[in-house]
C-alpha cells in the first residue's frame, strides 16, 4: 500500500511540473533569470527535462548549473539551431541525440573582465512545453 501511494505521489507530482511548463521561451528565459536572481537552483534545475538522463550525468549538469550561480548575467539570447543536428549527432565514437525537440540555444553571458564567459542551453519543446533539452545515447544510430 505504500509503494502505490508513493508511485501515485510521484505520479501526480510529475503531472503537476509538466502542466506548469513555461509556454513561450520568453516564459523560460523569465522563469530561468527569476530562479537565477533568487540563486534557486531546484527552480532551474525544475526547468530541465531529465528524461534518459544517467545518474552521473545528471550530477554532472546540476554542478555545471549551480556552479554558475552568483555571476552577474549580461546577456541572454535565442540562437537558431539546425533543426535536424540536435537529433542525431556524434562525438568521437559515441552517438547522441536530445531528450526533447530543440528549437533554440538559450546563452547566457556572464560578465567576466579576464575572457568571454557564458553558458548554453539547449531549448526542447514538448506538448507540454518548454524545456532545457539534454543529449542522450543514441542507440539507434542514423544510416547517413
Amino acid at each position: 500500500m505504500k509503494l502505490l501511494t508513493a508511485s501515485l505521489l510521484c505520479l501526480f507530482s510529475t503531472s503537476i511540473l509538466a502542466s506548469n511548463l513555461p509556454q513561450t521561451m520568453a516564459e523560460l528565459e523569465q522563469r530561468y533569470l527569476s530562479a537565477y536572481q533568487k540563486k534557486n537552483v531546484d527552480d532551474i534545475y525544475n526547468l530541465i527535462d531529465w528524461t534518459g538522463i544517467s545518474g552521473y550525468k545528471k550530477k554532472m549538469v546540476k554542478v555545471y548549473t549551480r556552479n554558475s550561480l552568483g555571476k552577474k548575467i549580461i546577456k541572454t539570447e535565442f540562437e537558431a539551431v539546425d533543426d535536424d543536428f540536435f537529433d542525431d549527432f556524434s562525438v568521437g565514437d559515441k552517438n547522441f541525440k536530445s531528450n526533447l525537440s530543440v528549437e533554440n540555444l538559450f546563452r547566457i553571458e556572464f560578465d567576466n573582465p579576464q575572457r568571454e564567459e557564458s553558458l548554453v542551453y539547449l531549448v526542447g519543446k514538448s506538448p507540454e512545453g518548454y524545456q532545457f533539452s539534454l543529449s542522450v545515447k543514441n542507440k539507434t544510430k542514423s544510416t547517413d
